[in-house]
């Protein structure tokens, strides 16, 4: 029985050294964050974005998940941006970005990240930016991780019933390949849409810092090329995932293109590129383009108004110019503003949007 005890004894001791241990270091690490290395440092920042982030969402039993009506939380800790999440457009039961100034609304829009404007502020979101040229709201019904499916649904519960004239439908080719996967798998097979971050030891990957940096340790590292392209690239999908990933997207558009048309609206389809795919040229990389081909010849074949952003920006690059952030693969103020003026110019040329070609020169460069 001594024996035991004593047995049992040690390994209380060796199991309260460790715990002492470990709570030394996470005081340590919370302490003094400055002294780690500067990938560490990268990995806490973007563990703290992302779990913000999440606390803007809830599940959905259609979607997978939305937003919180009446949000309003500060994201920080990312090393390319620090910007506000607030739901300026509030249903009873979801929230979304809408706009910032209130005026007449002529359209919506929808998608992902890129509409949403994941790291910048509303007022320098695409949406908003041509809300402003326009004179009239364009909606902002982007929903960060969204896909396809959604986009479409949201598009039905939401949009619709706001009486748009317009209906902006922004796809991000390569990543939205994969989010129709997972929504697929989330609908047959209960398997969560994104393996969310938190899923286990939630309160762990919260709160502790050591945590956070054994789950991550080299995420986001510090890249010299400022136009960091390593994180640019999608996933490869087995041949029976990429047939039922095109089969979802292209079911999700032609219907959205029919919702449209019951309530007396255009759909006009907006290509986003990847920040690799921008920087092909001036990069002198090889890029592979058969998603947007795919995705235009669908547009032709069901005559579908599509408007491919991916030469606007790849002439801006060509000039020099960034519109994305340093390694973050989003748009940063001027991707959005480079956008939103494409957006219009090619509104104004279809005859979507009034206004003469003067007035077209005004907007985009005003008189001062």
């Amino acid at each position: 029985m001594r024996r035991w005890l004593g047995i049992a004894r040690a390994l209380g001791l060796v199991v309260a050294g460790i715990a002492v241990a470990l709570l030394l270091i996470e005081g340590g690490l919370r302490a003094m964050p400055q002294y780690l290395p500067r990938g560490a440092q990268v990995s806490l920042g973007l563990f703290r974005a992302v779990i913000t982030e999440n606390s803007t969402r809830e599940k959905d039993p259609t979607l997978a998940y939305k937003m919180k009506p009446n949000t309003n939380v500060l994201i920080e800790g990312h090393p390319d941006y620090r910007y506000h999440v607030k739901t300026y457009l509030n249903f009873p039961d979801a929230g979304f970005r809408g706009n910032v100034v209130p005026r007449p609304l002529v359209g919506v829009a929808l998608g992902d990240s890129f509409t949403f404007g994941q790291g910048v502020e509303a007022e320098e979101a695409w949406p908003e930016m041509l809300s402003q040229l326009a004179g009239r709201n364009f909606a902002n019904l982007g929903v960060i991780g969204h896909g396809p499916p959604q986009y479409t649904s949201v598009l039905k519960r939401y949009g619709l019933p706001l009486g748009p004239k317009i209906v902006l439908y922004a796809i991000y080719p390569h990543n939205d390949l994969a989010d129709a996967v997972h929504f697929v798998r989330w609908q047959q097979e209960g398997i969560p849409y994104h393996k969310p971050l938190l899923a286990r030891a939630r309160f762990l990957a919260t709160h502790s810092r050591l945590y956070q940096l054994l789950r991550r340790p080299k995420v986001w590292e510090a890249i010299a090329d400022p136009r960091a392209l390593a994180f640019d690239v999608p996933s490869p999908m087995s041949a029976g995932m990429e047939d039922i990933a095109w089969e979802t997207m292209q079911h999700a558009l032609l219907s959205a293109k029919q919702l449209t048309q019951q309530g007396g609206a255009t759909l006009v389809l907006l290509l986003v590129p990847t920040k690799r795919q921008s920087y092909s040229l001036s990069l002198m990389i090889p890029w592979d383009d058969e998603p947007t081909r795919h995705l235009l010849h669908l547009c032709e074949a069901s005559r579908l108004r599509c408007l491919d952003l991916a030469p606007r920006f790849q002439e801006q690059a060509l000039a020099g110019e960034q519109p994305y952030f340093r390694i973050d693969g989003h748009w940063n103020a001027a991707g959005h503003r480079l956008a939103a003026r494409t957006i219009y110019e090619y509104l104004v040329s279809q005859r979507l949007l009034g206004g003469t070609s003067g007035e077209l020169r005004t907007r985009l460069h005003p008189l001062h």
